[in-house]
């Protein structure tokens, strides 16, 4: 039996390019953005998120869940309740509404961080969408 694949290998390299426009985007951006799916898989991160985090989630992320990313962001910034209500955020399912908070990295910086739901559910989380060195 021989079928033609001509399509179906048409969508997948357009869907994997559009994936790949998707991540040069993101990593132009001079903010840190860490994207979290509803079940807290970390799905997409940026250069910069990278750099501020000292975090390649890239290198392993099947293992990068809410919770050990949070745990990351705790051992690197002053004690706060912060990273709790994150990962709260992005563990609730249905409407949540945008907030901002800050956080003080351990080296004295001072990042404002937005967490906002994007559409379907999904959330950014921190340094998301917006965490900017202050």
């Amino acid at each position: 039996m021989i079928e033609d694949i001509t399509h179906e290998v048409s969508r997948s390299r357009r869907y994997r390019s559009d994936l790949e426009l998707g991540q040069a985007v993101i990593d132009e951006m001079e903010e840190a953005v860490a994207v979290f799916s509803p079940s807290g898989q970390l799905v997409m991160s940026n250069l910069a998120y990278a750099l501020l985090w000292a975090h390649d989630p890239e290198s392993n992320l099947k293992a990068t869940t809410i919770r050990t990313v949070a745990d990351h962001w705790r051992a690197l910034s002053a004690p706060s309740a912060l990273w709790s209500e994150a990962e709260e955020f992005i563990s609730v399912v249905g409407n949540r509404v945008a907030w901002r908070a800050e956080a003080r990295l351990l080296d004295g910086r001072l990042l404002s961080c937005q967490f906002a739901p994007l559409a379907g559910g999904r959330p950014w989380s921190p340094s998301a969408p917006w965490t900017r060195p202050g």
